[in-house]
């Protein structure tokens, strides 16, 4: 009985160690890696752009210089683009960030 019972635990821990194993490795061909195009003729992959714009200059503390003065900054924006026919989103704002031009 005892023998049986440490055969059973044995035979259920490779069965649930295989399951584990399995799991993942299936999941990863079901999804794909990669955005695909809204057009369905196309059958294209999307890509991320993105775009820097000048902002305004403002007084703001610099962590380079550690004092307050004006910097320039950039406001960033993205939009998504197929790779084969070109159909892209709109520009959608990201964010803003400032920079420091002193030497």
């Amino acid at each position: 009985m005892k023998r049986t019972k440490k055969l059973l635990a044995l035979a259920l821990a490779l069965m649930l160690s295989l399951s584990c194993m399995a799991m993942p490795a299936m999941a990863s061909d079901i999804s794909p890696r990669y955005l695909a195009c809204p057009d369905r003729e196309c059958g294209g992959r999307i890509h991320e752009e993105f775009d820097e714009r000048s902002g305004p200059t403002l007084p703001q503390y610099c962590d380079k210089c550690e004092e307050i003065h004006s910097q320039p900054s950039k406001h960033v924006y993205s939009r998504l683009v197929c790779t084969s026919c070109g159909t892209a989103s709109d520009w959608a704002y990201v964010r803003m960030y400032f920079y420091c031009t002193r030497p």
